[in-house]
């Protein structure tokens, strides 16, 4: 791979990730169910991005067979991310909240 390539793949990769991670915190900001369909959105979603990001490297350097490489190594940022979006919804919440209160 070339580096303008290398530079221009990495780009791509951090806008996508940015863009999205901004838009779920945008959309879930301070609501408990939203945040956690968000953090599995982000975890269910892996696959897709990185099937995506290995058929864009494909798709940017035929010849090179690092393709599910890159794509792994990008999609587990990902999915850490996604992790730390549904945990975070807990903090948002008191535990009675979640599990209910002994007073019903």
């Amino acid at each position: 791979m070339d580096i303008l390539e290398r530079v221009l793949l990495t780009a791509i990769v951090v806008a996508v990730f940015i863009s999205v991670n901004s838009l779920a915190n945008y959309y879930a900001r301070r609501n408990f169910k939203k945040r956690l369909w968000a953090g599995m959105l982000f975890i269910f979603s892996t696959p897709l991005f990185m099937f995506g990001l290995s058929m864009g490297v494909k798709f940017i350097n035929e010849g090179d067979e690092i393709a599910g490489t890159i794509g792994l190594l990008g999609s587990i940022p990902y999915f850490i991310n996604g992790l730390v979006v549904f945990f975070s919804a807990f903090r948002l919440v008191k535990p009675s909240e979640i599990v209910g209160s002994k007073e019903s």
